[in-house]
This record gives structure tokens, sequence and C-alpha cells, in this order.
């Protein structure tokens, strides 16, 4: 079987015709979805850095001194997002 025709899911090699329909479905979302292919290319863990990117653009909500506690930081976008502000100064921390 090629590896187009399998999918890693919680550590498992399934092949696609194993997979339930909400996860197929599930995946072709993830596939064509703009924000997931732009964090795979700007190396985020998941698209919701760029929800966090916008909301602290608009609003100013990490500032440079500050100490962030991202709790529940699974999978780790946020994180991210936050260690680049933090790199101007100020602590981050998360925990999943």
């Amino acid at each position: 079987m090629t590896d187009k025709k399998r999918q890693i899911i919680g550590g498992k090699t399934k092949f696609k015709s194993q997979l339930s329909k909400s996860s197929k479905e599930y995946l072709l979302r993830q596939a064509k979805d703009p924000y997931v292919k732009k964090a795979i290319k700007e190396g985020y863990h998941s698209r919701a850095a760029f929800k966090l990117k916008e909301i602290n653009d608009k609003h100013k909500i990490i500032r440079p001194g500050m100490v962030v506690v991202d709790l529940g930081a699974a999978p780790g976008g946020w994180c991210q997002v936050v260690k680049e502000e933090m790199a101007k100064g100020g602590r981050g921390l998360g925990g999943g």
C-alpha cells in the first residue's frame, strides 16, 4: 500500500478504507484549508496561531515584559506566537 493511501492517526497507521466517514471528511477539510497550508509552510503547529496573531495585532494583548501562561496548550500554535512576542522581552509558559 502506498503512503498516499495511508494516514497516521493517533500513532497508528490506518488505511483510508478503515477511516470513518467523519474522519475522511475532516482530512478533506484540512487538506483544502488555506490556513492549514500556511501553518505548515510557516512552521506553526496549528492554524490557531493565525487567530492569536490577528487578535494580538488588533488588540495588543501580548506586550513585552508580560508573563503569559497557556493552560491546555496542545497542539502549541498559540505558544509559538507567544514565544515570538516574548522574544522582545517577557516570559511564556505553556502546558498541555
